[in-house]
């Protein structure tokens, strides 16, 4: 035994059981996120963490974007939303991107995509 007694050992599981549960609770968080457009709404879901909509139709233009940002997008080879009025870019990752950007622009057919 040494000058710790018990506690290092006690202290230990404690530290691995918050590791674990933050590691969970991240793969959940990136494994569960979600695009859904619904008339002129994309709404972007983070497991139960994040909902956010944005009008479809204020989307000025879209283009590639390989950024190290954090973002709701579960990858790095991502596309980049850019809206009107805001310098803001919203960083995603939808799996048929081009099916993604076809359906964005027969909601908004004034959106520019740009090539990277």
């Amino acid at each position: 035994m040494g000058c710790y007694g018990s506690k290092p050992s006690v202290v230990l599981w404690i530290l691995t059981a918050v590791i674990v549960l933050m590691l969970v609770a991240m793969t959940d968080i990136v494994t569960r996120i979600t695009y859904v457009i619904t008339g002129n709404t994309l709404t972007v879901k983070c497991s139960f963490f994040m909902k956010n909509d944005f009008d479809i139709r204020h989307i000025k233009s879209i283009k590639p974007s390989y950024s190290f940002l954090a973002s709701a997008g579960a990858s790095l080879d991502r596309l980049a939303i850019r809206f009107d009025n805001s310098r803001d870019v919203l960083l995603i990752s939808p799996k048929d991107k081009q099916g993604f950007i076809d359906h964005i622009c027969r909601v908004n057919p004034n959106v520019v995509v740009l090539e990277k």
